[in-house]
């Protein structure tokens, strides 16, 4: 399976690729600098459509000219137009919305029973509630290796999938790749803002480092259903969640036309999928250790590793 995505080269950017082997990869930037100048996925993506497979066509015939100890890969994309996360698995929810109802319970005043309440309604809505998105903060992304900061919160991970969003020759999206996607949350300032405004984004979602991806896209045409990718959790070294998306009440096409239905795509997208069952802590009733290490992985993907200090 062909995957591509951004790295250094030292301090000099870059476009790679890899067929699966994470030990090694293609320069990008110098195979097919003919056809541009590339020093990101971003680039690449941002290139003619022919030129975009005349590149591809390229990787999938060259050798590799990088070993994984002369790169440091980042985030796949370094400046997308946008950043969405969604529901097209619903699943986690439920689980999740009980372990809020009953943090918010145990508070006890007016107020935390009244957002208590109002979770009854949404534990009630699963799986058949609207389809929503929360726009992410674009200043903060991450990707492989960089180190999370905890800025004082009850910090949790979210295993997810995200799909790659190209917008093609003729101005229409469509579905490049996929990669994987930890959305780390805040939990007990997701509780509070719940709460005041009855949001589960806001400053929760959005923080230094936050959302982080990779780390690599795979291509969509190689990695037949992505429904059925299998995914992993660990935390210190111990599995704590694993699954796919095969519960998925809505397809990514069928995401893309709710996306898309009245705004046109101004450039290259990320879309999250939602967390897949069981794919954090909270939802768990426990809690990340301090200084965690936290790794997320995908075969047809690969590895997402970061580390949370605090």
């Amino acid at each position: 399976m062909l995957r591509l995505g951004s790295a250094f080269l030292g301090e000099n950017p870059l476009a790679v690729a890899g067929n699966g082997n994470e030990e090694e990869f293609v320069n990008l930037s110098q195979l097919c600098g003919d056809l541009g100048r590339l020093e990101s996925l971003d680039d690449l993506l941002d290139l003619p459509d022919e030129a975009v497979a005349t590149c591809i066509a390229r990787a999938r015939e060259a050798s590799p000219d990088l070993s994984a100890a002369d790169v440091a890969l980042r985030c796949p994309l370094v400046r997308p137009s946008r950043v969405r996360d969604g529901g097209i698995v619903t699943e986690h929810l439920k689980p999740a919305f009980e372990q809020m109802r009953d943090r918010l319970v145990a508070m006890g005043t007016e107020k935390a029973i009244g957002a208590a309440e109002a979770l009854d309604q949404q534990i009630a809505s699963v799986p058949e509630r609207p389809f929503t998105t929360g726009d992410r903060d674009l200043s903060t992304l991450s990707g492989p290796g960089d180190e999370i900061v905890n800025p004082g919160g009850e910090i949790d991970f979210e295993t997810e999938m995200a799909c790659v969003i190209r917008r093609n020759g003729m101005g229409h999206p469509e579905i490049f790749g996929y990669t994987l996607y930890n959305d780390w949350t805040l939990r007990d300032l997701q509780i509070e803002v719940w709460a005041e405004t009855r949001s589960l984004y806001g400053g929760a979602k959005n923080f230094a480092m936050s959302n982080t991806f990779g780390p690599m896209v795979v291509l969509s045409s190689d990695c037949g259903d992505p429904l059925t990718l299998q995914m992993q959790a660990e935390v210190n070294g111990a599995v704590v969640a694993s699954g796919d998306l095969s519960g998925a009440v809505r397809s990514f096409p069928e995401a893309l036309e709710f996306l898309f239905r009245e705004d046109d795509i101004s450039g290259h997208e990320l879309f999250g999928t939602g967390t897949i069952l069981g794919g954090c802590l909270f939802e768990q009733g426990k809690k990340l250790p301090e200084n965690a290490s936290v790794r997320l992985s995908c075969p047809a993907i690969g590895v997402l590793e970061n580390r949370v200090r605090g």
